[in-house]
Formats: structure tokens, sequence, C-alpha cells
């Protein structure tokens, strides 16, 4: 007789929102609960269970538990800690005016930069996509000297206060994004400026939310497995016609 499977959930798995592990078993699987926690238990050694997921990906914004901590209490002091070769404010700073300058475009690179609030010259002309800022950067002139001058950093201006929510939404750079559909439809003249969203794609069981990350399938080897995905993405405060053809617009990010 073959020794039925068995797994102990850890402690620090992914939970739901009932305290249960973040998971979707197939039949042939039962989750039972002991006195140390949770376990998976394979329900027969003979039997093919079968596991049909219903699924939907979205830009919700999500909860996750944690992450107001992590931001203040490690990635704020490293953020901060732009003179410090070890920090990663400094390593991010070094690999972009390193390895990122003479290889991708001025606005690109000034976008990149924002993140460690560069406040030098040029920094407000990463959506612009005209001139001198859409053009290839160089490892010379004044642009290059001020990226490459801490002292044009304030970092301060984006990480001294990383909030106290454990919320993670995305940013969706929304007015960039309707002037891009204006200039799709022919409303607008000109060349619109980058469309730079941070966008959180998150998945979970339809009608049930979606989580980061998404819940784990478990099927055995020889189990059938059937997956309804459905594409739930959308830009809140969009006309359906409005998040179709945002589809079209280049996403620069």
């Amino acid at each position: 007789m073959t020794k039925k499977d068995s797994y102990r959930i850890g402690s620090l798995y992914p939970r739901i929102a009932d305290g249960s592990p973040n998971l979707l078993l197939s039949s042939g699987y039962q989750l039972v609960e002991d006195e140390y926690g949770y376990v998976v238990k394979q329900k027969s050694s003979r039997s093919r269970g079968q596991l049909t997921a219903d699924l939907t990906i979205t830009t919700d914004p999500i909860e996750l538990p944690g992450v107001s901590q992590f931001a203040s209490q490690w990635l704020k002091p490293q953020m901060l800690a732009k003179e410090d070769p070890a920090s990663i404010f400094h390593q991010y700073w070094t690999a972009i005016i390193n390895y990122g300058w003479g290889v991708y475009p001025n606005n690109l690179l000034l976008e990149a930069l924002g993140y460690l609030g560069y406040r030098g010259y040029g920094w407000d002309k990463a959506h612009d996509n005209t001139g001198f800022w859409a053009q290839p950067s160089e490892t010379s002139g004044e642009l290059y000297q001020a990226v490459s001058d801490l002292s044009n950093y304030q970092p301060e201006l984006i990480w001294a206060s990383p909030g106290s929510q454990n919320r993670v939404k995305s940013d969706f750079d929304i007015q960039s994004l309707l002037v891009n559909l204006d200039k799709l439809v022919g409303t607008f003249t000109g060349e619109p400026p980058l469309w730079l969203p941070s966008m959180l794609f998150t998945y979970g069981i339809k009608d049930k939310g979606t989580s980061y990350p998404g819940p784990v399938l478990m099927i055995r080897p020889g189990e059938k497995l059937k997956l309804n995905f459905e594409n739930n993405i959308e830009i809140p405060g969009l006309t359906q016609q409005q998040n179709q053809n945002a589809t079209l617009i280049p996403n620069s990010s």
C-alpha cells in the first residue's frame, strides 16, 4: 500500500481572512487542523481527484500585513542613508549612474531617480517625451553631472513618512494616461507625456478577492486540473471604452 502524502503548513505561510492557509486543494486532498496548526493530507492513496478553480486577476489594492513595519523600520533607514555605500539608496543610485547612463533615455532614468528624491537639473522631466529628454543619455554634460551629485537628492521627500497602513495599491499615473487616450482618439495635438504607472496585479479565487501572494493550487500527479481565468484588470475612474483603449497605450515604466 502506497503511503499517503502529508504536508505540514508552517506558521509563516500566507493566510486568508479567516486565518486558514491560502491554498486551493484538489478533491484528493483535505486540510486538517490539529494542535500544532494545519496539515494537508491525502484522502486516499488510490483515488484520483480533480481541481476546478475559478480565478480572477485584478488591479485591486490588497492588504499585506506587516508591510508598514517593513517600510518604516527597515526600508526607510536604508533609503535615507544616501551617504552609506552599503545602503539600498546608494546601491540603487550607483547602479543607475554606472550601468543605466548611456544605455537608457534621459526621461526613463529621471523616472527611476525620482524614487531616490532627485531634485537637481531636469528632475521634473521624467514624463517629457520630446527633444533632449527623450534622447539617449550620455555620460557627460549638465544632466549627468547633476545626477552624479548626491547633494541633489532629498530622499526624505519620498521616504520620511512611509505611512502606517498595510494597504498596497497601484499608482496608475492617470493624468498622463488621459492625455495619451486623447491623443489616441485625435483630441490632443503634440507629443503626449510618457505613461509611467506602477501596476499591482494580483489573482485570487473569484468573488473572494485577490491577495499577495495568490493562492497556491495543490494537486497530485495524474489528477485533472481545470482553470477558469477571468481578467478583471481595470483602471478606476475610466469608462469601459477608455479601459479598452488603455491597452493600446505603451507602458513606459
